[in-house]
Order: C-alpha cells, then sequence, then structure tokens
C-alpha cells in the first residue's frame, strides 16, 4: 500500500533512476521531481513516462523549489551535483525540517552539512550512495557481526577491458567526472590498528585480482571511519577498483592528490575515448566488502540493464539512496540530527531490498 510523499532533486544521471525506483519499489503515493533545466525535466518526464508506465502519474515535475514541493513531505533525496548539497541541507532539512537524504562523496561538503545540522534535531544524511553508501552499511553489518578486519573495494568500469593502445586509461566516463576528479584528491581515512590515520589520494596501489587493481580514493568522510571504530573493527579501508594499468597511467598525466580536481576532470572530458555511449557501450558495478579473515563477505558484480538502458553504475547507486529514503520516509527509523546512513538503518532489512532489487533486474 502507497504511504509516503518523497521530493527528489536533480534529473540527471542519478535522479532519473532514483524516480524509477521509488515509483517501482518505494511505498510512495506522491514524487516531486526538481530539476532547474527546463529540457532535463522534460526528457526526464518522457523517459520516467515510458519506463513506469501508469505508476508515472505519481509524479510532479517542477523547475524550481518551493513550499510546493516541501510542504507534506516525507523525505527529500538529492540527486543533484555534490556542491549544492550544502545548500539544500539548509532549505530542505533545516528550514522545512523535512528528513533530507544525498548521494555525498565529498567530505568537504559533508563536514559543512554536520555544521549546519548540529542541535537542530533535524535528519541530514548524507553518503548514501552506492560506495560511500551500501558499501559503509555492509561494513556496519559485518561490524555487528563480530568482524574486526573489513576492506572494501568498489568501482565502476567498462564490461569489457578496453584496448590500451585505444584508451590508455582503461576507463569510461560511466560516472560524473566532477566527482570522480574529487575522490582523487586530498585525503583518505583508514583505520589500522585501532588507528585513525590519513593517506594521500591514489598514495598506494594494490593488485586485486587478475583484471583489477585497487587505489586509495577520498570518497568516504572520517564519519564512516569513526562510527566502525565505535563498534570495536579495529582495521578497515576502502579502494577503487580499476583495470590493471589504469593508476600508471594516470601518474603518467601528472596526478598526484593535491592536484586540482577541477582542472582534472576538463583535462578527461577532452579525451574522445573516455565517452560512454549508453546505445553501444555496457558498464560494470563491482562492489566487494569482505572480513579479511576470509568469512563473511558480500560480493556484487552487475552489469547495465538492457531493458530499461540504465548503467550499472545508476542502478546500484540510485538503490543505495532510494532505500534509504524509503526508510527514512515509512517510519522504519530515522536520525534526530546529521548522521551515516548506517549509524540508523536497520541493515538486515537494507540487505534484502537490495537483493530484491538485483533479483528483479537479474543483471548479475
Amino acid at each position: 500500500m502507497s504511504k509516503y510523499r518523497v521530493t527528489v532533486f536533480g534529473a540527471g544521471g542519478m535522479g532519473i533512476p532514483t524516480v524509477f525506483d521509488q515509483a517501482f519499489f518505494g511505498e510512495t503515493k506522491q514524487i516531486n521531481l526538481v530539476e532547474p533545466n527546463r529540457d532535463r525535466l522534460q526528457y526526464a518526464m518522457k523517459r520516467l513516462t515510458e519506463l513506469l508506465g501508469e505508476r508515472a502519474d505519481k509524479i510532479s515535475y517542477f523547475q524550481q523549489t518551493s513550499a510546493l514541493v516541501l510542504e507534506g513531505v516525507d523525505a527529500a533525496i538529492s540527486c543533484a551535483p555534490h556542491v549544492v548539497n550544502a545548500e539544500l541541507t539548509q532549505q530542505v532539512a533545516i528550514e522545512f525540517d523535512v528528513p533530507f537524504c544525498d548521494l555525498g562523496g565529498c567530505g568537504e561538503v559533508v563536514e559543512k552539512q554536520a555544521m549546519l545540522a548540529e542541535n537542530t534535531g533535524r535528519s541530514v544524511v548524507p553518503d548514501c550512495g552506492v560506495s560511500p553508501g551500501t558499501a559503509n552499511i555492509l561494513e556496519v553489518h559485518l561490524a555487528k557481526r563480530g568482524c574486526k578486519r573489513i576492506r572494501a573495494r568498489c568501482g565502476g568500469n567498462p564490461a569489457t577491458r578496453p584496448d590500451p593502445q585505444v584508451n590508455p586509461l582503461l576507463y569510461k566516463a560511466i560516472y560524473n567526472l566532477e566527482g570522480l576528479a574529487s575522490g582523487l584528491a586530498g585525503w583518505c581515512y583508514e583505520l589500522e590498528d585501532n588507528r585513525l590515520i590519513q593517506v594521500p589520494a591514489v598514495g598506494y596501489v594494490e593488485p586485486y585480482d587478475e583484471e583489477f587493481e585497487s587505489a586509495p580514493t577520498s570518497h568516504h568522510s572520517r564519519f564512516s571511519i569513526e562510527h566502525l571504530r565505535s563498534l570495536g573493527v579495529e582495521s578497515c579501508n576502502y579502494q577503487t577498483l580499476r583495470y590493471h594499468g589504469h593508476y600508471a597511467e594516470l601518474a603518467k598525466m601528472g596526478w598526484k592528490h593535491d592536484g586540482n580536481p577541477h582542472r582534472l576532470a576538463e583535462q578527461l572530458m577532452r579525451r574522445p575515448e573516455l565517452a560512454f555511449d549508453r546505445e553501444k557501450d555496457v558498464d560494470r558495478l563491482t562492489l566487494i566488502v569482505e572480513d579479511q579473515s576470509g568469512s563473511p563477505s558480500y560480493k556484487y558484480d552487475i552489469l547495465a540493464d538492457p531493458i530499461t538502458k540504465f548503467t550499472a553504475m545508476e542502478l546500484m547507486t540510485s538503490w543505495g539512496i532510494s532505500i534509504v529514503a524509503h526508510h527514512m520516509a515509512s517510519g522504519r527509523g530515522k536520525p534526530d540530527g546529521f548522521a551515516m546512513p548506517q549509524e540508523f538503518v536497520d541493515t538486515t532489512w537494507y540487505i534484502n531490498e537490495l537483493n530484491r532489487r538485483i533479483k528483479h533486474f537479474n543483471v548479475l
């Protein structure tokens, strides 16, 4: 039975699959989609109508944020670029007292949100995508089962390894390049022998298996590592998976963790071999969260959906934030203030919801 109302900000790559997920898997009776770009909003309306049929009747479309899209809403979801999330936190959560969640991935913005929400009692939940997001929820699920040494690896990559002669970075721009570049800059938080340490983004590279190598990236905030330590975890680190040779090529480009991520994103945008064509290219999203002693662990390795044309990255990321919003809006639980999703979400319920989507799409 449909129970709640949500507002989604942003009709870009993550906004459309998130609205789809709320309409198809959630318990929504009303979805507001806010997108200032008229062309993007019209495209979203057309595509969601095609994908959802009668279910699309519950969606209303707006170009501007106003009281109309926030009053009586049970949760708000930001699929907008991370640079606007602090502003949305103030407007949506603080001023209108609507439980707010976003995809996060930028430590500086998350710190600002924590300050905005301090002593307000307003629900502000950043970092709700796949990693950060689902990865952290799985880490906490393992921690609650007594695991002390945890590692997480995640990466969205082409389904087939590109020809290095044509594409030396062995990558396609599946993910927003500004967001990608921001994770290659700055410092990363790790837990080592119960100590919180910082390492430079891409400061070291490790082989993962025959296909992939991995390196630390800075998408995860300190709050996630601090929470794991409070649960008794002694060691934890996160790294991004890429095909072998990717990080060496990045180093050849002169990239270092103290570089300008905006300039890197511009540089990557000028490389035509990185362009992702959803009509011809297929992506693959790999997420592994495991106890370093060998058991237990979670591994998801999914492909793009040929029916909806959602990429694997879009699917797994939208599932993360949509399930968290569902948890808050449906009354299953929300924080009284600022919190990471793994601090309050029922992890068993979350995993069941994740598996329900995987079974439906059959994309493993």
